[in-house]
């Protein structure tokens, strides 16, 4: 869903009532005092990026500046305090400050900031810097280096070579510190005059989103969060984190091994808030409407047959059973929208074959392929789609037996009774003599949205 930089909580587009919701953080970030860091945790495929899009536009509404820094999209950095620091600087161009001499300072600031924390990473030690690429026995063979050079000098150059490093070692931290803390003076005056064309700017912090954290490689996505508590958490800066915490800990145990997760985690957020399915909505409220939303504005008419609709009746009872994600239901009629635009005219007497198939390809890519190879079985089929579990919506029973009977047919037509087999074989005279090749074309029509993910 395209949400523009300026529309907020449009009604419109709403379509989970988040908007009571957004207002409560943003009266949160306007009374906090000192450095702050906010985790919004949801699952996968919960909405988070959208709801995010729209508060930003209501912050800017309220005249609160915010940055937006997508963790995911910059993961190839390798440095994370590079990468925010980016993030910063381009956000006060695009605002182009009128104080142009605070935004040069950050800049200076950060460098300086940048250098000490590559050195503290050496110092940290170069296995972990460099993610195992240099082994222990090649720091010692460094080190080793380092004592020959020493050996090798005669005399006073030995002494004063070995002086003029340990000097270097003892100021340094020092100089390390220095740095760290102009940089962060630095950041907060950017944070300050971002706000301050706004009378009451000490009450409008600069609020710096962090999304797709939980689709990080782990070493970056603790990276971020590890830099932000050691080196951005200064005055007039709230963080918000907007990820999945479970996969988040999961980061924590592959990097660190058997550590507490859930307690190391917890050093590094002042506030944990979780984002609800809006609007006094249940989960399940939430992906029906969510549903109908789609099917109102991406999936094609279908000219006046029930096509679509018998497929969005057929979606709504196996989101509930399955308990999918917004994620996972938008890809779902990504699907739908797919097979409808490239057959013309597709019966609603299909709708059974084309709707299941459009939710195995996203639920279970091994049954698909098994499909697409017209191999797939009719418990196989009941088990992906959880039949047993499917809310009876006004009565409808007789839909999901319909749906049950059209399988039965095409997978194995001899256990079907004969009422039902020739209804069914009426309809489908064309595959009258081979069945199972109405799944195998039906699923190499809906493998056509392959291409539009991506991810």
């Amino acid at each position: 869903m395209d949400i523009g930089p300026d529309e907020g909580f449009a009604p419109e587009k709403d379509i989970f009532g988040r908007k009571k919701m957004g207002e409560h953080l943003t009266n949160l970030v306007k009374n906090l005092e000192g450095p702050t860091v906010m985790l919004l945790d949801a699952p996968w495929g919960a909405g988070k990026t959208t709801f995010v899009k729209m508060w930003r536009g209501h912050l800017k509404q309220a005249g609160i500046p915010s940055i937006y820094f997508d963790a995911f999209a910059n993961d190839y950095q390798e440095d994370a305090f590079l990468a925010l620091a980016a993030e910063v600087i381009a956000a006060a161009e695009d605002l182009k400050l009128p104080e142009e001499k605070s935004l040069e300072a950050f800049k200076d600031k950060a460098v300086d900031a940048a250098k000490a924390v590559l050195k503290i990473g050496l110092r940290l030690g170069l296995r972990t810097v460099t993610a195992g690429v240099l082994s222990g026995n090649e720091i010692e063979e460094g080190n080793r280096a380092f004592s020959d050079a020493l050996v090798t000098s005669t005399g006073d150059d030995a002494a004063n070579s070995l002086d003029t490093i340990l000097r270097k070692r003892l100021e340094s931290p020092t100089a390390d510190r220095l740095a760290f803390a102009s940089f962060g003076k630095a950041l907060s005056d950017i944070a300050s005059t971002m706000a301050r064309n706004e009378e009451d700017a000490k009450k409008k912090p600069l609020v710096f989103i962090i999304d797709e954290l939980d689709r990080c490689r782990p070493t970056f996505s603790l990276a971020v969060i590890e830099r932000i508590k050691h080196f951005f958490s200064v005055d007039g800066v709230v963080f918000v984190i907007v990820t999945n915490v479970n996969q988040l800990e999961k980061s924590v145990t592959h990097t660190y091994g058997d550590v507490d997760a859930k307690t190391y985690l917890q050093k590094f957020f002042h506030i944990k808030a979780s984002l609800d399915a809006g609007d006094n909505l249940t989960q399940h409220g939430a992906s029906i409407k969510y549903l109908n939303h789609l099917f109102r504005y991406v999936i094609p008419k279908d000219n006046g047959n029930r096509f679509s609709e018998d497929i969005k009746e057929m979606i709504s009872m196996v989101a509930v059973a399955r308990d999918l994600s917004l994620r996972a239901i938008e890809r779902v009629c990504a699907n739908v929208a797919i097979a409808i635009a490239s057959t013309r005219n597709l019966s609603e007497a299909y709708s059974p074959i084309i709707g299941v198939l459009c939710v195995i390809k996203e639920v279970d890519g091994t049954l698909f392929a098994k499909a697409m190879a017209g191999k797939v079985s009719f418990d196989e089929i009941c088990d992906a789609m959880m039949f047993e579990k499917w809310t009876r919506y006004n009565g409808k029973k007789e839909n999901t037996d319909i749906i049950q009977n059209w399988w039965r047919y095409v997978t194995e037509e001899e256990s079907l009774d004969q009422e039902w087999r020739a209804r069914i074989g009426s309809i489908l005279f064309h595959y009258s003599d081979d069945p199972r090749s109405l799944v195998k074309y039906s699923a190499k029509l809906v493998n056509v949205a392959s291409f539009v993910h991506p991810d």
